[in-house]
Formats: C-alpha cells, sequence, structure tokens
C-alpha cells in the first residue's frame, strides 16, 4: 500500500497569498495610529505580513469585534470617550464576546489612570505599556510575541476540536459517520501539529454506476467540503495529475496519495504552511495508511451490519406469515417504535436499532402450535402458559450471537409482554427493570394492534385507545412513554395512515 504513496521536494508550485495577520489598533490619537502603523509596515511572522485595522473609540471597536471577530492581537488605548473605556473593552471581549485567544497589549498615555498592577489583576489583557516606551523595536518585539501566542492558542484550541472529534467517534466507530468524525478528528490534529495550509481526502468508487468522488473530510477552505460530492476537476492540480496520470507535480510542502481497494479509491492532497521535516512526512504517510484500512474495515462492517438487516427482514416477513397478521403491523410497530425513540431522547443509532429490533417481537410465535396460535376461541389455563412462553422461545432463537441488531431483537422480544408494575411476564421485572427496547414495543404494540381490525375484533377508535393507555399509566406502560405518546398522538396516527393494511 505504501508504495502507492508519493513524494516530491524538488519540482516547486505557485502559493497563493497566505492570510495576513489582522491587528486591531484602538485609540483616539491619529498620530499613534500613524506611527504604529509605519513601524508594522514590513513586519512579517511566519511568512506572513501584517493587516491593521484602526478604529479611533472602544465602542466602535466593539461593534467591529461583534461582526468580525478574526483578529489575532488588539493594540488598546485606556483613555478614550471614558477614562476607562479601554479597560471596559477588555470586559466586554473576555465576558461577551467570549474571546479568549484574542491577544490584548494595553497602551496607555497617562498611567497613573489605570495603575499596572491593579490591571494586571483585574483585567483579563497580555501585555501593558506606556506609549513612551513603545519605539519601534519594542512595539514589534510585542506584536511578535502576540502572534507567537495567539497561534500557540489556535493551534491548541484545534487539537482540541480534533480530539473531541475523536472521541465522539469513539461511540459510533463502525458506521459510516462514526469513521469520518474519527478520521476528521486525527486530520485536524495533525493540522494543528504540522500546520496545515489545507487538505482534503476523497472516497471514489468507479465501479458502482452513476458515483461521484465524495470528500470525507477537509482542513482549510476544504472544511466546507465534507460530505459534498465533488468532480476531478475541482480538486487541486497536483491530486488531478497523480489520478489522471500518475504524475507527481509536488513541492516539498504537498503530499498526494493515491490508495486503491478492492471496490474504491481514497484520495488524499496535504499541504503544508512550511517544509515539513521527514518526520511528519513518515507520520502524514502512516496517517494515509490507516485511513485506508479503517475504510477497508468500515466497509466490511457494513457488510455485516447489510447481513444482519437482511436476516431481521427475512425474520420479520416469516413472522407475519406465520401469525397471520399482516406486513403492516410490524411496520408500523417498527416506525412507531423508532419515533417513540426519538421522543424519549435516544441517538440516531439507538432508534435505528430499535427500528430493525422490534418487529423480532414475536419471533417466538414460530415456536407455538397452530391450534394454539391460530384458535378463534379464548385460550385455557394450559394454551395460555404456552402462548406466554413464545417470549422466552423468540430470546432463545436471537441470544447469544454478538451481533447488536439481533442481541436487541432478543431482549425486545424477552421483554415486550412485561409490566411497569411487575405483573408482567416471563420474568415479573418492575419499572426500569425492564430494557426500555421492551418497554417501548410493548406500548407500540398495544398501540397498533387495538387501532387495527382482526378477526376476532374490529378496530377501537382513537378515543378508547386513548381513554386504555391513561388506563393503564403506571400499570401495563412506563408513565414517561404513555404521556410522549399521547402528547404527540397525532405523529403516531400519521404513521399508521402511511402503512395501511
Amino acid at each position: 500500500m505504501s508504495d502507492l504513496f508519493e513524494f516530491a521536494a524538488e519540482t516547486p508550485v505557485e502559493h497563493a497569498q497566505k492570510c495576513p495577520w489582522r491587528i486591531l489598533v484602538v485609540d483616539d490619537d491619529s498620530h499613534v495610529i500613524a506611527t504604529t502603523r509605519l513601524a508594522l509596515t514590513s513586519f512579517e511572522f511566519e511568512g506572513r505580513d501584517v493587516e491593521l485595522v484602526c478604529a479611533s473609540s472602544a465602542s466602535e471597536a466593539l461593534r467591529l469585534l461583534a461582526t468580525d471577530s478574526d483578529f489575532a492581537v488588539v493594540l488598546l488605548d485606556v483613555v478614550m470617550e471614558t477614562e476607562d473605556a479601554g479597560l471596559q473593552l477588555v470586559s466586554q471581549i473576555r465576558d461577551e464576546l467570549q474571546l479568549s485567544s484574542l491577544r490584548i497589549i494595553l497602551r496607555t498615555g497617562q498611567p497613573g489612570s489605570a495603575p499596572v498592577q491593579k490591571v494586571l489583576h483585574q483585567y483579563e489583557i497580555n501585555d501593558y505599556y506606556h506609549k513612551t516606551e513603545l519605539s519601534m523595536p519594542r512595539l514589534q518585539t510585542a506584536v511578535l510575541s502576540a502572534l507567537r501566542s495567539y497561534r500557540d492558542l489556535v493551534q491548541i484550541e484545534r487539537s482540541r476540536q480534533g480530539m473531541a472529534h475523536i472521541v465522539m467517534a469513539s461511540r459510533n466507530l463502525l458506521s459510516n459517520d462514526g469513521i469520518q468524525e474519527l478520521i476528521g478528528g486525527a486530520l485536524t490534529q495533525l493540522g494543528s501539529l504540522f500546520n496545515f495550509e489545507r487538505a482534503i481526502i476523497v472516497v471514489n468508487e468507479p465501479e458502482k454506476p452513476g458515483s461521484k468522488p465524495e470528500v470525507i473530510c477537509g482542513y482549510g477552505e476544504f472544511a466546507e467540503w465534507e460530505g459534498s460530492l465533488v468532480n476531478l476537476a475541482m480538486l487541486p492540480q497536483p491530486l488531478q495529475e497523480k489520478v489522471k496520470h500518475g504524475k507527481d507535480c509536488l513541492s516539498e510542502t504537498e503530499y498526494v496519495a493515491c490508495i486503491n481497494g478492492k471496490r474504491w479509491q481514497c484520495w488524499m492532497y496535504f499541504e503544508h504552511k512550511l517544509p515539513a521535516m521527514y518526520a511528519d512526512r513518515q507520520m502524514v504517510r502512516l496517517f494515509a495508511e490507516n485511513v485506508a484500512s479503517a475504510l477497508d474495515t468500515v466497509r466490511h462492517n457494513a457488510m455485516i451490519n447489510e447481513g444482519q438487516r437482511e436476516i431481521i427482514l427475512r425474520l420479520s416477513e416469516l413472522i407475519e406469515w406465520r401469525s397471520g397478521e399482516t406486513g403492516s403491523h410490524v411496520k408500523r410497530v417498527s416506525a412507531c417504535a423508532a419515533h417513540l425513540g426519538t421522543l424519549i431522547g435516544l441517538d440516531d443509532l439507538e432508534c435505528d436499532t430499535l427500528k430493525l429490533a422490534s418487529p423480532l417481537h414475536d419471533l417466538g410465535k414460530l415456536g407455538i402450535p397452530d391450534s394454539v396460535l391460530h384458535k378463534p376461541d379464548r385460550l385455557d389455563r394450559e394454551e395460555w402458559a404456552l402462548m406466554q412462553g413464545h417470549s422466552e422461545m423468540g430470546y432463545q432463537m436471537l441470544a447469544g450471537t454478538g451481533l447488536p441488531l439481533l442481541d436487541a431483537g432478543a431482549e425486545v422480544a424477552y421483554t415486550h409482554h412485561e409490566r411497569w408494575d411487575g405483573k408482567g411476564y416471563p420474568r415479573g421485572l418492575v419499572g426500569e427493570e425492564i430494557p426500555l427496547f421492551g418497554r417501548i414495543t410493548a406500548i407500540v404494540d398495544v398501540f397498533d394492534a387495538l387501532a387495527s381490525e382482526r378477526a376476532y375484533k374490529p378496530a377501537w377508535p382513537t378515543a378508547k385507545i386513548v381513554a386504555l393507555l391513561k388506563a393503564e399509566r403506571g400499570r401495563h406502560f412506563d408513565p414517561n412513554l404513555v404521556d410522549l405518546m399521547l402528547e404527540h398522538l397525532d405523529e403516531f396516527l400519521a404513521i399508521r395512515s402511511e402503512f395501511p393494511d
């Protein structure tokens, strides 16, 4: 795989002009502003010059920062429209605007109005000078120090965001969303460590009819492209050359990777702000190879997951055929269970699992004799005991596979006839001892069964169903679930109408 990862260090390419460091100068003395502009005219840091934006009052600066906070440093006077206007602006920058990375250098021509020790202790500033102290070299040194601090804080924040992505992704690692979060988090970490200017990772499935390359992660200007479908012509020129012709067109600040899987291709492009060291190149190489490995893994797991879904679909059809209930009942139970799960606060993965697992609640009925399962009359005691056994039989059919969807189906089959008051079966669980998936399936199964016409009964009117749910609140059903269902009754009735018998 690594032989597909290409580097070159001799062919230079043109780079776009790097964005300048933006500095806000807040001072009501036009002479001070002019002197500051002169002192920083040819100033550069890390190959980027500075752009000065000026405001003549604290109120003007506040309005500007409220709409445009993309500044690295503020050179701030203390005494302007009021004696403490600059100090009040410091508090507003930190407390109201929450600009913690912005470096604030306080400058005053009247040090008596803002004593150094008091200001340093009471206000979150980063430097403090008397204007007469700031010769051109000292001003440049102060700005240089502030820019270094700002750069480091930005990199730390990017690393924090990258780590947050990784932590969130670890909850859902085997899904497409999870792997995208993980790769995106790692890319953000690399970007902050190695000063990426921009980076993009694209997946292409050439054998899939009508498919287009998809951006799974982006950094810098490409961050907004995540999840978008793109044409090859939209990608950076060096990557286009590599994809089309296998031609290297790279400098020491650019890397490209084209990795071919069994049914897909992974294209990657990285651009550094500064020439990278050999160790950095090796880290990016390792990252690219691990991305390819992770994509292989997630596609393999997707195939396993699709296999589970297909098994559940076939089992659901078998249950419908065996029990004599309509396929629409199973679909309505599935959709209503997922919707109730959403209302109670389950995440997308949990709701998807519940949607697939809930149709398996009556799987155990496959083991019930026809004479009992389809008996038109009331069941006697022995027959009822046999019928109740379908919960445990369903559990035994599904349990122990180690597959998440089938394990969830086993839980639903085992617990959907438990009651909140402990009078259910097969184990007599009470309240929250009953797993949530079982509690949800119990109420939506009864709701749909009552609202549906059967050979042995007509469909109940909505008012009668509502009366029963209220009567069984805290007895048969979880009271919170009853409240949610009644509060959103129109939504559940709409789901029923989507899947008529």
